[in-house]
């Protein structure tokens, strides 16, 4: 098995034929190699592995997809020496560091520091540059996950074999990636709310971004690791040459670029210059431009070289580039007028994962942070100009409206070129031997999955009866309901992994892209005396592939508990159902029928986005209830007394969905599913027989009234159907959904995207007890709004698509149950009680 710097000890004899002098009295490389005289050498990343958009794969042929990454383009080789006296020679840089970073500092104690400094009987050390100190990163590491807590299999981003290092402590209140390392390069504007700013290198996940002086954890000045650093004062400093026909030199680097970058060559389907990472990289490799051929798409290493840290678009209107480049201006997130996100050929890879790759900002660094006043999202420059984060490879950046991860950071997808030749790029024709097996899909609802590096399947089957090559590859997901256990299996039936909880499924299960387990959890009625149906939750859990529990949020009480299904946003945060008890005096000032009310009052519905912030504790930064939105024509005293049929928004509070029984279970919602591209949240109503759409652009101030969000019509209903008697639009004979389950949009990229699937359970049909799977496509205008037949029922009067047994009887679930649409085209059905 081949390891991350396999390629540097076979290459590491060649090197040194290179260097022509050393000067051993001080361990410094005091001339750079005969043929490569230049002042700013370019480390290679040391990725020795090729992707796909998903996974490690061999190495790409000439011509094909995804080649010309990284991995198939050589450069210098990292070298280091170890001095012995806690210092570290690197021989392409000529560069000596301190070995070991020891005590965390505050910037102002990093810049005093390094001229109190006498390691190695030195006294010129100073604070790296960004440049400086970017050189050091090696691409073999791996991304952890944020939330977890479990390093044993990680790999950081520098060479530990030479340099101290270290992960976050969880149990002094830090992430694992809290490994961020200070460098003297200060933001020439501000991140955040105004915030003072350097940039760093993080050697825990791979990336630079500015960091505030102060800590948002503590409010005091934030720590850093410091490396100290000394020799090669001209180390990071650009030399360009315009060369007249469209290339621009860096004779620093002895690397000739693009002068224009892809957006002046209208590159791409839309002729705007946008790529995803698969075409960038095709573009790159057929690009012929300036009389040459052999341009490639840059390594991060090589693309951070020519980002200028004086500039930026708050302070210079421009780039952090230097005007001998054009840099295209667009219309970025909010409208702002900002500069790209250059792709680079560097995959970001994780431990199972590869789905993303590096790219440097050479605009602002935008992302999505929560106002925790009022929860609404505020769009920032979080991280700076020159900042290296990473983008999903392919998608749809729709689905990313609030951004994802700590910082919300803004996901595109579709990013900028700027190619280069020259320099040392050895073309590699093979790679070691493959590594890491494939991941799971992104996958937020029980589906078929991508293998991952774990433990392997079993060879036990677990019971599938039938497998026709016209299944949809992958794996499966599920979790009995009498269990505690959740279970991935292949398509023969075979055990992938397996899950261990206290708890029993609340229903619902989800394996997340970082291959964690995201499930509720019932408590039962120990746990919580109020609220006993079907359905009943009250834990949310976080498991690592693993199986190590890292988060268990709880939300129970006498007066709530969450129950049925949950969501996991693209920003991080979790979408929960749950009851909330209104008392017989509640109801009856609101308007209800008094003698429809239970002994114990009614649960009522509501919904909260939750934030995790700790291993048991969580935000909740918005939140919608069902109550805020009903009407009735029972009490005309009340404030929301109205003709129910004029207010198809509002939910009838007198609706009584099973005649001769009150149940205190009065919405009983089963699923809910969220649209990032609409911005707007699904539910199912089993005990009303519909589905509702709501608004998430809302505060949850607006969620609560009838104005305000991107529709503005604040919390009210924008779309429901399946029952339009409930709202006084039909009758009987309208009905079209029977107790249904699982409503949500089919995935973007998959046969009927954006079109709703609902399992429709069939308890009470006219026709007969049958189940089926129903498909439909709300009827809406040219700008977005859902619109109501001529009789005020929401279309459409069928479903476009339904799937039923020929027998029909033959397919009956009474309850839970779901339905999902594969990336074959085919649909994954799970018939349950």
């Amino acid at each position: 098995m081949s390891t991350p710097l396999s390629r540097v000890k076979q290459n590491t004899r060649g090197f040194f034929l290179y260097i022509t002098i050393l000067a051993s009295t001080t361990g410094l490389v005091t001339a750079a190699s005969a043929t490569d005289l230049v002042s700013y050498r370019i480390v290679d990343t040391a990725q020795i592995r090729s992707y796909n958009n998903v996974t490690e794969i061999e190495f790409p042929k000439t011509n094909s997809a995804f080649s010309g990454q990284d991995a198939q383009y050589a450069g210098h080789a990292p070298a280091y020496r170890d001095n012995r006296d806690g210092t570290v020679t690197d021989l392409n840089t000529g560069l000596m560091w301190q070995s070991d970073p020891g005590d965390k500092k505050t910037f102002a104690q990093a810049m005093a520091g390094a001229s109190q400094c006498r390691l190695a009987n030195h006294t010129d050390w100073r604070l790296p540059s960004i440049k400086e100190l970017y050189s050091l990163i090696l691409f073999s590491g791996t991304d952890p996950d944020p939330q977890s807590m479990d390093v044993a299999k990680q790999r950081p981003f520098i060479d530990t074999r030479y340099f101290k290092f270290q992960y976050g402590n969880p149990n002094q209140g830090e992430r694992i990636i809290d490994s961020q390392f200070a460098t003297s390069t200060r933001y020439v504007s501000t991140t955040m709310r105004g915030d003072e700013t350097l940039f760093g290198v993080n050697f825990a996940d791979g990336r630079i971004k500015g960091y505030g002086m102060r800590s948002p954890r503590t409010g005091g000045q934030k720590r850093f690791h410091v490396l100290y650093v000394r020799g090669n004062t001209s180390y990071g400093k650009n030399d360009f040459q315009d060369n007249g026909n469209g290339t621009v030199t860096d004779r620093a680097t002895g690397l000739t670029w693009m002068k224009h970058d892809s957006g002046a060559l209208k590159a791409g389907r839309a002729r705007d210059g946008k790529l995803n990472w698969q075409e960038a990289l095709a573009w790159a490799e057929a690009l012929d431009y300036a009389g040459h051929s052999d341009w490639r798409l840059p390594n991060v290493k090589e693309l951070q070289s020519i980002v200028d840290y004086t500039r930026s678009p708050a302070t210079t209107n421009s780039a952090a580039i230097d005007p001998v480049f054009q840099a295209t201006s667009f219309r970025a997130e909010g409208g702002q007028r900002d500069f790209p996100n250059y792709w680079s050929g560097t995959t970001h890879a994780g431990l199972y994962r590869a789905s993303t790759a590096a790219y440097v900002a050479f605009g602002r660094s935008f992302g999505f942070m929560p106002n925790r006043r009022t929860g609404q999202t505020m769009l920032m420059d979080v991280h700076g100009a020159g900042s290296q984060r990473s983008d999903p490879k392919s998608g749809d950046p729709s689905r990313f409206p609030h951004g994802r991860g700590p910082q919300g950071d803004a996901i595109r997808i579709y990013n900028f070129v700027r190619c280069v030749r020259g320099g040392k790029a050895e073309p590699q024709a093979t790679g070691p031997e493959l590594d890491i097996r494939q991941a799971p899909a992104r996958g937020l609802r029980p589906q078929s999955f991508d293998p991952m590096s774990g433990r392997g399947p079993q060879t036990q089957p677990t019971g599938v009866t039938i497998h026709k090559p016209a299944a949809a590859k992958g794996y499966t997901l599920f979790a009995p309901i009498n269990s505690t256990v959740t279970t991935l299996i292949d398509n023969e039936g075979r055990v992938v992994n397996q899950w261990k909880s206290e708890y029993r499924p609340g229903h619902s299960v989800y394996l997340l892209e970082n291959g964690h387990l995201l499930r509720t959890g019932a408590m039962g009625p120990r746990g919580n005396t109020t609220f006993r149906a079907g359905g009943s939750g009250g834990h949310i859990q976080e498991f690592t592939w693993e199986g190590k529990l890292i988060w268990d949020y709880t939300y129970s009480s006498r007066k709530h508990l969450l129950h049925h299904d949950i969501e996991f946003m693209p920003n991080g945060n979790i979408l929960m159902i749950a009851w909330e008890k209104k008392t017989r005096r509640e109801l009856i000032a609101a308007g209800r029928n008094p003698d429809t009310i239970p002994d114990q009052g009614l649960w009522v519905d509501h919904v909260i986005e939750v934030k995790p912030t700790g291993r048991t504790s969580g935000d909740i930064v918005w939140q919608w209830h069902v109550f805020d939105h009903v009407v009735q024509d029972f009490d005309a005293a009340r404030a929301n007394y109205g003709d129910v049929a004029r207010h198809p928004e509002l939910l009838d509070l007198n609706y009584m969905p099973r005649r001769g029984r009150i149940s205190e279970d009065w919405n009983h919602t089963n699923a809910i599913d969220y649209n990032p591209k609409l911005d707007q949240i699904m539910l199912t109503l089993h005990s009303m027989s519909e589905i509702f759409v709501i608004d998430h652009s809302t505060t949850t101030k607006e969620a609560a009234g009838h104005t305000g969000g991107r529709r503005g019509r604040g919390g009210d209903v924008l779309y429901r159907w399946g029952n339009p008697q409930v709202y006084r639009a039909g009758s009987a004979k309208d009905q079209k959904l029977y107790v249904p389950h699982d409503g949500a949009w089919i995935e973007p990229g998959l046969p009927g995207a954006g079109h709703i699937m609902i399992f429709n359970n069939g308890q009470g049909r006219s026709d007969g007890q049958y189940s089926s799977v129903d498909v439909i496509a709300p009827p809406m205008d040219a700008q977005g709004h859902y619109v109501p037949g001529s009789n005020a029922a929401y279309g459409p009067t069928e479903p476009d698509w339904q799937y039923t047994d020929k027998n029909k009887p033959d397919f009956f679930s009474q309850n839970i149950s779901g339905a999902q649409r594969l990336a074959n085209g085919n649909t994954l059905i799970c018939s349950g009680a």
